[in-house]
């Protein structure tokens, strides 16, 4: 933006000039829908503090569509949270159903990964591996050792850049079967990479 002449005492503000500084300060709403009436095409750059949620975000054209986001240098937090089906007696290697993050990633950012559920193995010994798996290139895996019979909770996490291909959960039982019940998926942004 280009350097503005100051004010002079009794003269009128041109509209060009109030605009422009309207779209560089830090506006006041209520809500984000009373942000979205005011502002029907917000300028990339502006700049908005939401009262409902204590919230400031920056109109950005680095996502697809652009939006309001918080802060680029900043964590955006949790993007998704979802309980996924019990999976019962499964050996091998499976995709965990609905263990996909669906949530918009977006490049150039990081984001945790944490997958928690419940396992009960049948009665032979082995381990179980947990994964992230983007495409055809596997994460690194979580090995859970269990003991038959007995029911462990299990939680694993990583970080993945933003991107354009969705991120799956596998499972992987070495011997036997495994059930998976009370699962959760979560992912949150962590900031830019």
């Amino acid at each position: 933006m280009a350097w503005i002449p100051n004010v002079n005492p009794s003269e009128l503000i041109e509209s060009a000039w109030g605009n422009t500084i309207r779209d560089h300060v830090v506006n006041t709403f209520a809500s984000a829908t009373e942000r979205a009436a005011a502002v029907p095409t917000p300028t990339p750059g502006m700049v908005s503090y939401l009262a409902d949620t204590g919230k400031v975000e920056v109109y950005t054209a680095r996502t697809t569509p652009s939006s309001w986001r918080p802060p680029w240098s900043s964590a955006w937090g949790l993007v998704q949270d979802v309980a996924v089906p019990d999976l019962a007696n499964v050996g091998g290697v499976v995709f965990v159903p609905g263990a996909t993050v669906t949530a918009t990633t977006v490049v150039g950012r990081n984001y945790r990964l944490e997958f928690a559920a419940n396992l009960a193995k049948d009665g032979i010994a082995g381990a179980t591996t947990v994964r992230f798996q983007r495409g055809a290139s596997p994460g690194v895996p979580g090995i859970f050792s269990q003991s038959p019979g007995w029911i462990n909770r299990l939680a694993y996490a990583d970080v993945y850049p933003g991107g354009v291909d969705p991120v799956q959960t596998t499972a992987e039982c070495n011997a036997g079967l495994v059930s998976l019940s009370w699962v959760r998926l979560r992912a949150f942004d962590v900031g830019p990479n």
